[in-house]
Formats: C-alpha cells, sequence, structure tokens
C-alpha cells in the first residue's frame, strides 16, 4: 500500500470500506427479511 499511497492517498481504503458497508447491508437485509419471510410464510397465510 505504501507504493499506492503516492498516487492515490485515501482510495484504496475508501474502497475497502465502502465495500465492507456494502457487504454489512446486505447481510443485515438478508437476515431480516429471511426472519420476516419465516414468520409471514405459515400455513395460516397461505
Amino acid at each position: 500500500m505504501a507504493r499506492n499511497s503516492d498516487a492515490e492517498p485515501d482510495q484504496p481504503t475508501r474502497s475497502a470500506s465502502v465495500a465492507a458497508g456494502i457487504v454489512g447491508v446486505f447481510t443485515n437485509n438478508s437476515r431480516t427479511l429471511g426472519a420476516n419471510a419465516s414468520k409471514l410464510d405459515t400455513p395460516a397465510a397461505r
């Protein structure tokens, strides 16, 4: 990373943070959607 810091000081860090944030959002959303689906997907709801 020291070699890249001269050309783009912020880019490597910013990309890693954004990627981690996106993964966290998708993980939380799919967990919530899965929980809601199992609650709503009952024989009575069908």
